[in-house]
Order: structure tokens, then sequence, then C-alpha cells
């Protein structure tokens, strides 16, 4: 297996398809483009396209997920709140 490794970038639009074509110079088999953000519905189009090279596309959300998923840098609390209705006790 080729990996094809992209520095991070900051531009806040990059197009899939030039991710593809990266790719596709690079003679990889398969692609992984994750963001903080969200993609376009044209980027998982493009991304999902016959023909096309194959490339995973891992958004923010999926991001914090799989983080959460395999304990990796984060931590997860589950907290109760529990509120006192006066209003019920006056009535007792």
């Amino acid at each position: 297996m080729r990996i094809l490794k992209v520095s991070p970038i900051k531009k806040t639009e990059y197009k899939v398809e030039s991710i593809i074509t990266l790719l596709g110079q690079g003679r990889a088999d398969k692609g992984l483009f994750i963001t903080t953000g969200k993609f376009t519905q044209d980027a998982i189009k493009e991304a999902s396209r016959d023909g096309a090279l194959s490339i995973d596309l891992i958004n923010g959300d999926l991001l914090c997920d799989k983080l959460k998923e395999f304990n990796l840098g984060v931590k997860t609390e589950l907290i109760e709140e529990v509120t006192i209705n006066p209003e019920w006790f006056d009535k007792i």
C-alpha cells in the first residue's frame, strides 16, 4: 500500500477532486480526507463517484465520534442535572 501525505492546510475550501487527482498521481489505492468542518454535497458526490479513486471523508462530527469511541485525547462524562420544583413541595 502506498501512502500520500497531504500536509494540513488552513484554506477553508479545498476541492475533494483535487485530492483525488493527487492520489491518482501518487498511485495510491485509497484516500482519507479529514476536516473539522463539513463537506459540501458536491464533495460527497465526487468522493463517491463511479470511477473515482476510493476516498473516505471524515467530517468534524464523525471525527469527534471516533475520538470518543477510541478514547483518543478526550474524556467523556455524563452529568445528571437535577432541578428542584419548589411549587410541588409547597403543595404537600
